[in-house]
């Protein structure tokens, strides 16, 4: 039997972009089963367009007059569904020769920190198995949310045949989650002894990478992998006998989320009808890894760089600079900022070495690179990493400025590791003593603890909800994880006005961290 995935990167409540690219598939598809993943319609989750009566009625109208009509073969859709009493239900379509199958509603809807499904969702309620299975080929396939399997899957009736479990899903990435999902299906596929068929997107929105991967896995927990991060359409033959073995080779962190960024740096440019980037090369390894990730996101073509030295800036820093745009090919500009910076402080009367002359040095690099990127219809990359912005380590209109901060999800540590896996980064960014260079010796270890205490202590504080107690008892000094957890909530402001993140941890500042 031959199944056609169709990974597809779809626009968030875009119904016209999101109906064309269906129909586009439905019409060249030739297999026996055609599988969309979950709300394919509507876009890779819910917003608050779902409490619009008008674009509620239109998605309903496109769909049943304009979808469904040119569904002749056996295809699984999802989408939404509005019962009488005017209740909506996130729904799984199964239809044939223009006319609805089956309908499987969402039982365990998703509330987290990132997703609020009842908020536009009612849950449903229990069904029979039966009235989710469909027999094609002489095959019970059984269609279901892969939450509500989850939830569900060793309760099953196992006197119930279940040749194959097929399950459209929208999973967004965060750290292992590829290797989990291959690992939770090997559980599924050996307790009910069948085949399993997982159907993801792949797409960017709200900040969310819908990390695509989705698989065919028999149950001798063999399997077929469609790629990571990209959208395909893509038929398996379950009869194939080239199906991988190898589950761990999913396990490479580092190298994931770099796929991860570069994937989410183009589809965010892509979705806002935007081609070029412009960054701030500094010479330290933060921007430098931004820029190589814009790279190989939107071509060298599509970025340029503005080196903005100070006074402060080292010449180590501005030829390290130099080198990289040399080794990328990409365009640059230098404009220094002394003479920009002597003329507010004389018209402030701002003294010299204060904070405020710290602070103006990089507004007004903020300020250069949004007026080189409005004159070139381009958008600026911010390059802040996650310690800075937790520790409230960036100055709000000069490095916070941007429409995405891409590296905004990796802690430092993390940093210094991906920026190794660019052989164009010269050695001497990654070696270097990190400094923001605003005044005269300045390093980061000036007025933060070294970046490996630092890391540690906000990554268990954030991402694993210790206490600040539970990190005193692990070794860390009162002292410091004081002072830490003191910058962390200081600068909660900055952080409400930053630039976007993109996901990629447990708990991100893009959508799931609330105080």
């Amino acid at each position: 039997m031959k199944f056609t995935f169709a990974q597809i990167n779809t626009k968030q409540d875009d119904l016209r972009h999101n109906s064309e690219k269906i129909l586009k598939i439905i019409e060249s598809n030739k297999s026996d089963l055609l599988i969309f993943p979950e709300l394919s319609f509507i876009g890779s989750s819910s917003t608050d367009m779902l409490l619009n009566k008008n674009f509620l009625n239109q998605a309903e109208k496109i769909f049943h007059d304009e979808i469904i009509p040119k569904i002749t073969s056996p295809c699984i859709i999802g989408s939404i569904l509005k019962d009488q009493e005017g209740n909506f239900y996130n729904s799984i379509f199964t239809i044939k020769d223009s006319k609805i199958q089956k309908i499987i509603n969402k039982k365990n809807l998703l509330d987290n920190s990132v997703f609020n499904d009842s908020r536009y969702f009612k849950e449903a309620t229990e069904s029979p198995l039966e009235k989710s299975i469909l027999h094609i080929n002489n095959k019970n396939i059984l269609i279901y949310f892969y939450n509500d399997l989850l939830n569900e899957y060793k309760n099953f009736n196992t006197e119930l045949k279940i040749d194959l479990i097929i399950c459209p899903t929208n999973l967004h990435y965060e750290k292992h989650s590829i290797y989990d999902c291959l690992q939770n299906a090997k559980k599924i596929t050996s307790k009910l002894n069948c085949d399993f068929i997982l159907l993801n997107q792949a797409t960017v929105n709200n900040g969310l990478i819908f990390y695509g991967s989705s698989f065919y896995m028999k149950k001798d927990a063999s399997f077929k992998i469609l790629k990571k991060f990209e959208e395909e359409v893509f038929v398996i033959d379950d009869k194939d006998d080239d199906f991988s073995v190898n589950i761990d080779e999913f396990t490479e962190d580092i190298l994931e989320m770099k796929e991860a960024l570069i994937f989410g740096i183009k589809d965010f440019f892509e979705k806002n009808n935007f081609k070029k980037a412009y960054i701030g090369l500094s010479g330290g390894v933060d921007s430098a890894l931004v820029t190589c990730l814009a790279v190989k996101a939107l071509g060298k073509e599509n970025v340029s760089v503005l080196l903005m030295p100070s006074e402060y800036s080292s010449l180590g820093s501005i030829k390290d600079a130099e080198k990289l745009v040399q080794n990328l090919g990409i365009k640059k500009e230098i404009i220094p900022i002394s003479p920009i910076l002597e003329e507010i402080l004389k018209a402030g009367n701002f003294p010299k070495l204060s904070l405020a002359e710290e602070n103006t040095q990089a507004r007004i690099r903020g300020m250069l690179l949004m007026a080189k990127a409005n004159n070139d219809s381009a958008l600026v990359l911010a390059t802040g990493n996650k310690s800075e912005l937790a520790a409230g380590y960036a100055t709000l209109y000069g490095d916070t400025c941007g429409a995405l901060e891409p590296i905004g999800d990796l802690w430092k540590l993390e940093v210094w590791e991906m920026a190794k896996t660019f052989k164009e980064i010269p050695l001497e960014i990654i070696q270097k003593p990190p400094s923001a260079e605003l005044k005269p010796n300045q390093k980061d270890s000036d007025s933060l603890p070294e970046y490996h205490i630092l890391d540690e202590i906000l990554r268990k504080y954030i991402e694993e909800n210790y206490l600040i107690e539970d990190l005193i008892k692990e070794g860390f000094k009162e002292n410091i994880v004081l002072k830490v957890i003191d910058l962390l909530y200081k600068s909660e402001y900055k952080r409400k006005q930053g630039a976007g993140v993109l996901k990629l941890k447990k708990k991100s500042f893009a959508l799931d961290w609330k105080y």
